[in-house]
């Protein structure tokens, strides 16, 4: 970064004593965008606002839904539970900017740039929540895939066994 020369100090902090920020109504509420925290990217999927109960009805119903077995399905089905998290808070950050736009009762919509701008990041960060979303149920049933197969297989000798007794007693029946 390079310095700026001490007049150039002195005439930004001029120009920043001077300045009010936005003064119409407009201004403001794209003022206001411009810290904007969507916390779609963030580690922790509940925010304080969200309440548990509902994350964890959620959460009970799609295990329920995968029926998991192993630890590494539960990870992916846990993945994928906080990422529908995610696309449902998205859905609902996307109508409030939507709303924002188009007040009720207004007879035509706004366009507001700022709120554009912020319903184009929303949309870069669903696709990527999409992505992971999609990646993660593709592993999911690769690996319920190759579990049915070995249980299958593991199973074949038991059922090939109660096949032979079942032979057994109808001929030991028919005797």
């Amino acid at each position: 970064m390079s310095e700026i020369s001490k007049a150039q100090l002195a005439a930004n902090r001029v120009n920043a004593a001077l300045s009010k920020g936005h003064r119409t109504e407009e201004g403001q509420k794209r003022s206001s965008l411009n810290a904007m925290q969507h916390r779609l990217t963030r580690c922790t999927v509940l925010l304080p606002r969200e309440k548990r109960q509902d994350y964890d009805a959620f959460s009970r119903e799609v295990f329920s839904q995968f029926k998991p077995a192993s630890p590494m399905e539960r990870e992916k089905v846990q993945l994928i539970v906080d990422q529908l998290w995610r696309l449902r808070r998205a859905a609902a950050i996307e109508n409030a900017l939507m709303g924002m736009m188009d007040p009720e009762g207004a007879e035509e919509i706004e366009i507001d740039t700022g709120v554009v701008r912020q319903l184009a990041t929303l949309a870069s960060h669903v696709q990527r929540i999409q992505r992971v979303l999609r990646e993660a149920q593709k592993q999911l049933e690769e690996m319920q895939r190759i579990r049915h197969l070995r249980g299958d297989r593991q199973m074949a000798p038991v059922i090939t066994m109660q096949k032979v007794k079942s032979q057994r007693s109808r001929v030991k029946g028919q005797k």
